[in-house]
């Protein structure tokens, strides 16, 4: 959008160890969302930095407009990619 960032969160199936488990996402300490192994969320964030908890690991996006940023999860660990 003209005046946000764009996160996107995903995990692929079967690179979780417990398939029925889902994953808690919180930004800026509010709750977000729980995700499903294989599934996926976004959010629109404003400019400025932000800390994004996913299942219990901490990230800190440095939001630009414009930007867009794609956050793997596997395995309780996060491959983050910028666009």
């Amino acid at each position: 959008t003209e005046d946000a960032a764009l996160v996107y969160v995903y995990g692929k199936t079967g690179l979780t160890s417990n398939l029925n488990k889902k994953v808690g996402i919180s930004v800026n300490n509010q709750y977000h969302t729980n995700m499903q192994p294989g599934g996926y969320t976004y959010m629109l964030l404003a400019e400025g930095t932000h800390n994004l908890n996913i299942d219990g690991e901490s990230i800190v996006i440095d939001a630009k407009v414009g930007d867009i940023t794609y956050i793997e999860w596997r395995n309780s660990k996060s491959n983050v990619s910028y666009n």
